[in-house]
């Protein structure tokens, strides 16, 4: 294999163990111990484990939002776009997630703010000042890095539903 120019190869060497059988004894004794909760009510709690602020949760709907102002919300976005197979239906699918979930954060941005207010004392308006002026080390910045993830992932989906669709419309034409 030739190289570039200029161009080192790292060579590394990585050093393999095989696990002895004492450990692998040991591992198995303390995965009994580890079973995780074993109640109705520990198993509920553990279920809903990462249901903890709704800024990374994977569930499309919390259970103090609307399902059916999810669904109206989708239902719009597909009627708009009127997506005609699978890449396209994720595409759109993408459009209402991030639509959604900014939506969410929106929410969530004012709830923070407010608790924030009561607890430091200071006006709604100086919390978010306090907010842009220390920017990394506040608590509402990593809720605005979620938003604008999800902003950016809604721009991205809707420019390549855009071209597929764009490339969509000229292959019909060429078939008219």
């Amino acid at each position: 294999m030739e190289r570039a120019a200029g161009v080192r190869l790292l060579h590394v060497e990585v050093e393999k163990t095989m696990t002895t059988p004492s450990q692998l004894a040991a591992n198995l004794d303390n995965a009994q111990l580890s079973t995780g909760p074993t109640s109705v009510e520990g198993k509920a709690i553990s279920s809903r484990n990462a249901v903890k602020h709704g800024i990374y949760i994977e569930a499309l709907v919390m259970p103090w939002e609307s399902q059916a102002d999810f669904d109206n919300l989708s239902r719009d976005y597909h009627g708009q776009f009127e997506p005609v197979n699978a890449a396209e239906a994720t595409l759109v699918e993408m459009l209402v997630r991030n639509d959604w979930l900014t939506k969410r954060l929106d929410r969530i941005e004012i709830q923070v703010v407010v608790k924030l207010a009561a607890e430091s004392g200071k006006s709604e308006e100086d919390v978010m000042v306090d907010a842009f002026a220390q920017s990394k080390n506040h608590p509402l910045h990593r809720l605005y890095q979620r938003r604008q993830q999800s902003q950016s992932l809604w721009f991205r989906a809707l420019k390549e539903l855009q071209a597929l669709q764009k490339a969509r419309g000229r292959q019909s034409a060429q078939y008219h």
